[in-house]
C-alpha cells in the first residue's frame, strides 16, 4: 500500500478521490470530531479566533450577530468557510498554521479576543495572554482518538501515513504502532513536533496551503522507488 490516511472525516473533501487516481490508499481516521451543540452567549470583544474548519462548524450554529466580528483564521480552508458564513476574516497565517497565525498577529493591549478551539489544545488562548490579549476560550468541537487494530495494522501496511493533528499521532502511538519504523507526512510543525517526540525520525511536512494531493503523491512515489525503510 502506498499511502494511509489518518484525518477525521470530512476533514480534506475529495482528497481520497485525487490520490486513489493514481496512488493504492487507505482511509482510517484516527480521531473523530464531535462538534458542540452548546449556544454560547455573545460577549464585546474585538477579534475572534477561528483555530481550525471545525471551530467554523461550531460558529454555523451560534448567534449570526458573532459573524459581525473580525476573525483570525488557522488556514486558508477555515478562512474560506468562515467567509462563506459572513464573517470578515483579517488574517489568515501565511504557513496555514495556527504558528505563522500567532506570529502575525499583533499585541493585544488589553483588546479582547474570542478563540474558538478544540478538546486537544487551548495553545492558541494561552500564547495569546502571553502577548497582552484578555481571551476567552470556547471549546467548539471535541477531538476523540480513535485507537483500535485496525488503525495500526493500515499505518504499518503503508509506504508512507499522512497525520493531519497531534491527537491523531497520539492514537497510532497508544494503538501499538511502532513510530520509529513509520515514515510519516505532517501538517504543520505541531504536528511533526507531536511525531518525533513519540519517537519518529522520519517526518516530511505538506503545505495544505498549495495543492495537497499532488504533494502527498510525489513523496509516496519517492518513497516507492526508495523501496520499504528507503
Amino acid at each position: 500500500m502506498d499511502l494511509a490516511l489518518t484525518y477525521a472525516a470530512d476533514s480534506f473533501p475529495g482528497l481520497i478521490e485525487e490520490l486513489r487516481e493514481g496512488l493504492s490508499v487507505v482511509h482510517h481516521p484516527a480521531v473523530e470530531v464531535s462538534i458542540s451543540s452548546e449556544q454560547i452567549e455573545l460577549s464585546e470583544q474585538d477579534l475572534i479566533v477561528v483555530a481550525s474548519r471545525n471551530g467554523a462548524k461550531f460558529l454555523a450554529g451560534q448567534d449570526e450577530r458573532f459573524r459581525t466580528l473580525p476573525a483570525a483564521a488557522v488556514g486558508d480552508n477555515t478562512a474560506k468557510d468562515l467567509k462563506g458564513l459572513g464573517f470578515d476574516v483579517q488574517l489568515v497565517g501565511s504557513r496555514a498554521d495556527s504558528a505563522s497565525m500567532l506570529e502575525e498577529l499583533q499585541a493585544g493591549n488589553g483588546k479582547r479576543a474570542l478563540v474558538i478551539h478544540g478538546s486537544a489544545s487551548t495553545s492558541i488562548a494561552d500564547r495569546m495572554r502571553t502577548t497582552g490579549w484578555k481571551v476567552t476560550a470556547v471549546e467548539g468541537y471535541e477531538n476523540r482518538k480513535v485507537v483500535s487494530p485496525e488503525l495500526k495494522r493500515s499505518v504499518e501496511a503503508a509506504m508512507k501515513t499522512f497525520v493531519a493533528s497531534p491527537s491523531a499521532a497520539e492514537a497510532m502511538s497508544e494503538a501499538g504502532v511502532d513510530m520509529t519504523d513509520i515514515s510519516f507526512i505532517a501538517v504543520g510543525p505541531t504536528t511533526a513536533a507531536k511525531l518525533q517526540e513519540l519517537g519518529s525520525s522520519t517526518v516530511e511536512q505538506v503545505d495544505v496551503t498549495g495543492d495537497l494531493a499532488a504533494q502527498l503523491a510525489s513523496l509516496a512515489e519517492a518513497q516507492a522507488n526508495l523501496g520499504p525503510g528507503g
